[in-house]
């Protein structure tokens, strides 16, 4: 019987690929699904948080669909907001942005 590793190993790696993008273009739905039933119920930093959250995973996206220009943007818009929220925050929580 094969290891779960050695089956792995010998799938196509280009199937691999476009499953792993299956993945994202689904987390990238259910993040923007979130934040759609999440506008009315947050606060203002919790929406900030979430927006930030959903433009990371976006650019996670994009990165593996190699759309490099438009990931980058979503990580620096991401990266300004996080650096707002800690800026906000007292220092024992800011840690964490």
């Amino acid at each position: 019987m094969l290891s779960k590793k050695n089956v792995n190993a010998s799938r196509n790696p280009f199937r691999l690929n476009v499953h792993a993008r299956k993945r994202f273009a689904t987390m990238f739905k259910s993040c923007s699904a979130l934040q759609k039933v999440a506008e009315d119920s947050l606060d203002g930093f919790s929406k900030y948080e979430l927006q930030a959250y959903v433009d990371s995973m976006q650019a996670s996206y994009l990165i593996e669909v190699k759309k490099w220009a438009e990931a980058l943007d979503l990580l620096l818009s991401s990266k300004v907001i996080y650096q707002k929220i800690s800026s906000f925050k007292d220092s024992l929580e800011a840690v964490v942005y």
